[in-house]
C-alpha cells in the first residue's frame, strides 16, 4: 500500500508537469485552451492520485485516524470530479463549455477545501506540510468565490487556480517523502 501511494502522489506531479511542458495551455485568447492530449496527460495523473488518495484513506481508516481517513477519501472524490470537469473544455472549448466546466470544478473545489482540513488532522505529517496543504486550498477556494461571484476572466481564474495546484503538488510531494521516510522507520524498527 506504501508504494501504491507513494507512486500514486508523485507520478500525478510527473503528468502534470509532461503535460504543460509539451502541451502548454494557450492563454492568448478570451479563454484558454489545453489541447486534448494535455488533458489525457492530466487525467492520467489524476487517476494517479485518486488511487493514491485512496489507499491512504485505507490504511488511515484501519489505524482507526478517521479524520484524516476521511478527507483522503473526500480527496479522491473531488478529484474524480474535477476528471470530469476537465471534458467540458477538450473538444469544444467556447464560453459557455468553460463557464459549464468552471461549474463542475468549483463542485469540485468545494469538496477539496474540507478534505485539505481534514487531512492535516493526520499527525504522522509534519506540521509544515499539513499547513501547506490547508494554504493549497486557498487559491482553488478565492477561484470558486470569484466565479459565483460572477467573475468571468478564465484566463485570470486560471492563473489563480494554478498557484494553487503548484502548492498541492508541492504537497503531494512532500507526503510522498514523508510516507516513505516514516515507512523507512519502521522498517529499521523492526
Amino acid at each position: 500500500m506504501m508504494l501504491t501511494t507513494v507512486i500514486g502522489f508523485g507520478a500525478q506531479i510527473v503528468c502534470a508537469l509532461l503535460a504543460m511542458t509539451f502541451y502548454p495551455p494557450d492563454y492568448s485568447g478570451e479563454i484558454p485552451y489545453y489541447a486534448p492530449e494535455s488533458n489525457m496527460l492530466i487525467e492520467f495523473g489524476l487517476a494517479l492520485l485518486i488511487a493514491a488518495s485512496t489507499g491512504m484513506g485505507i490504511r488511515l481508516a484501519e489505524e482507526k485516524k478517521n479524520l484524516p481517513a476521511t478527507g483522503f477519501t473526500m480527496l479522491a472524490i473531488s478529484v474524480g470530479v474535477m476528471m470530469a470537469s476537465l471534458w467540458e473544455t477538450t473538444t469544444i472549448s467556447t464560453h459557455e463549455a468553460y463557464e459549464k466546466s468552471y461549474f463542475i470544478t468549483t463542485t469540485s473545489y468545494f469538496l477539496y477545501v474540507p478534505a485539505m482540513l481534514l487531512i492535516a488532522c493526520n499527525d504522522e505529517f509534519k506540521k509544515w506540510i499539513r499547513w501547506l496543504g490547508v494554504i493549497s486550498s486557498i487559491p482553488l477556494l478565492a477561484t470558486s468565490v470569484m466565479f459565483l461571484l460572477h467573475y468571468r476572466n478564465f484566463n485570470v481564474l486560471e492563473m489563480i487556480g494554478m498557484v494553487g495546484y503548484v502548492l498541492l503538488f508541492l504537497t503531494q510531494l512532500f507526503w510522498a517523502i514523508n510516507i516513505y521516510a516514516n515507512y523507512r522507520a519502521e522498517q529499521k524498527a523492526k
